[in-house]
């Protein structure tokens, strides 16, 4: 009779390293949001028509085209209100929320000449702006880079801290999460609720994009 033993497994080291970066922002994405509300449902699809027209007026006097004005949302909306007194809800309209996205080169002059333009219309959408990189790849390989100097250097303190030694890379794991490219800057410009129209908006310098991602390395123990 014969017996076999089964293999001891390698001994390893499992470390999750963080990786940093920083760039500045060479692009801007310009959102919109228009809401138009009536009682009347083509009321409300009328007055959103014209409002999207005055826009992409606005846009053309700022030197851009229609065509780069894209929708990201378009929604119609019924709205009611709860009556305590007869513990039902009522009608109140219709709602009409169309949102849009430009996105630009960030050039200062360019953007203020944009905003001047919106902010003057008929049309007063609501503006957020973000300020990102029109290429991540620099950004996402750093991350990665930083991610495994880190995790690299946890792993042999550790190791020396408790008399091991590192041995050969066994796998590395990486989950693939959304990473945010944004600047942390919140600009939200406007000259609406009786502001001047011929307001121009400051000049900004937005804050550098600040990005971190975490990447799983496994090695084994000497």
């Amino acid at each position: 009779m014969t017996t076999s033993k089964t293999p001891l497994l390698p001994k390893t080291i499992t470390v999750r390293g963080t990786g940093h970066a920083t760039a500045k922002p060479d692009c801007v994405h310009i959102l919109f949001r228009l809401v138009n509300r009536d009682t009347d449902y083509y009321c409300a699809m009328k007055d959103a028509a014209y409002d999207l027209v005055e826009l992409k007026s606005a846009l053309t006097r700022a030197d851009i085209s229609s065509d780069d004005l894209k929708t990201t949302n378009f929604s119609i909306e019924t709205e009611r209100s709860y009556s305590s007194k007869d513990e039902k809800y009522h009608f109140e309209g219709y709602a009409v929320h169309h949102n849009f996205k430009i996105v630009i080169d960030f050039n200062k002059e360019r953007l203020g000449k944009i905003l001047d333009a919106i902010t003057s219309s008929c049309a007063n959408p609501d503006i957020s702006i973000k300020f990102t990189v029109k290429d991540p790849t620099s950004i996402k390989n750093e991350l990665f880079h930083t991610a495994a100097a880190n995790a690299r250097s946890i792993a042999e303190a550790l190791c020396k801290g408790s008399g091991a030694s590192l041995g050969e890379l066994v796998s590395i794991n990486y989950s693939w999460q959304e990473v945010d490219f944004y600047s942390h800057t919140d600009y939200s410009p406007g000259c609406k609720d009786g502001a001047a129209p011929d307001c121009p908006p400051p000049e900004i310098t937005p804050d550098d994009i600040e990005a971190s991602d975490s990447v799983t390395f496994v090695w084994t123990l000497n």
